[in-house]
């Protein structure tokens, strides 16, 4: 099962790979060269923006870069920081185009990669694509009525017992 998780993974990022070929083959600041499976060997360090150490947003996070990268960390893993209403720790998107704004918004994320792209430090951030905030723009659109668009884009019910064993924190 485990070679199969890994097979997987390895496909998901040679789609990544293929598709951003430039940003996941370039070299690092410092001339080291980042192969498109850089993922296989890599050290990666998990962080939530908002609370890592006193950090309140990206630029705190810049001045904690040095030290991450001193651990020997290839690639700082983003917990959710995409805006959100954070009902569900930042996994319920509210715009998947703009970063939260108490992190500082899309120019202090911007900031904070190109800091650390210059330390050759690598960002990826967790992305919930099948799931978003009720303050969504799909969301609100599909709840308006039982034909509007995107209404298709959720699992709805008029009998609230069907789903009964399911998680739902949005009622």
């Amino acid at each position: 099962d485990d070679v199969r998780h890994v097979r997987l993974l390895d496909a998901f990022v040679a789609r990544c790979c293929a598709w951003r070929a430039a940003v996941l083959r370039r070299d690092t600041a410092d001339g080291r060269h980042v192969p498109a499976m850089f993922h296989r060997r890599c050290v990666v360090y998990c962080v939530y923006a908002d609370v890592f150490g006193d950090a309140r947003g990206f630029d705190d996070l810049v001045a904690r870069l040095d030290y991450v990268a001193a651990l020997g960390v290839d690639c700082v893993w983003l917990l959710p920081v995409l805006e959100s209403p954070l009902r569900d720790a930042g996994f319920d998107v509210s715009d998947y185009a703009r970063v939260r704004a108490d992190l500082g918004g899309n120019d202090a994320f911007e900031r904070f990669l190109a800091e650390a792209h210059r330390r050759g430090v690598r960002v990826l951030f967790d992305v919930a694509i099948n799931h978003c905030s009720e303050e969504h723009h799909w969301f609100r659109t599909a709840r308006a009525a039982r034909h509007a668009p995107y209404r298709d884009f959720f699992i709805w019910s008029d009998d609230a017992s069907e789903y009964a064993d399911a998680r739902v924190i949005f009622a």
